[in-house]
């Protein structure tokens, strides 16, 4: 086939930690999950994670190629999950960003899609605003220690 419309998989990113945090400026690597689905799951079609080549996976803004990947059940279900393993920077992902998305295809030519949320976290990603103000609260702080005299070597004499 290879030309069929895309399944939407269920993903998730970064599995056991619920908010995703992503530093666009870290060298981690990010674990992506494609979930697999069992025919008794009444919120999706059946679908068989470890189907997908992962050769054909790319994720994020960038479309990162993954650098390894693995079969476990992440989600405690009974069914063989894949995680796939990105290099963040590679991901093109950055701050700003409320979700990330992953293309694909299984080993027989069909088209996957899927996306979850991330939180993307770090001091770059906060407002020029909020990063003035904590400016100025770290030069009172050192500005409050050094009025002190804390730091200084003061010969063991007492304030």
């Amino acid at each position: 086939s290879g030309d069929s419309a895309p399944i939407t998989v269920a993903l998730d990113i970064k599995p056991g930690s619920f908010k995703n945090h992503i530093n666009p400026k870290s060298n981690e690597k990010i674990a992506v999950a494609i979930l697999s689905t069992s025919p008794d799951d009444d919120t999706a079609e059946p679908f068989d994670a470890t189907r997908v080549d992962p050769r054909s996976v790319r994720f994020g803004p960038k479309g990162a190629k993954a650098k390894s990947s693995k079969v476990r059940d992440v989600n405690q279900d009974g069914e063989a999950d894949l995680i796939l393993y990105f290099k963040n920077r590679a991901t093109g992902i950055q701050c700003g960003d409320t979700s990330a998305s992953l293309t694909g295809e299984t080993i027989d030519g069909q088209a996957i899609q899927g996306s979850d949320s991330v939180k993307v976290v770090g001091l770059r990603c906060l407002d020029p605003e909020a990063l003035a103000k904590l400016r100025r609260l770290l030069r009172y702080l050192i500005s409050i220690h050094e009025d002190h005299g804390y730091g200084h070597d003061q010969g063991g004499a007492t304030h």
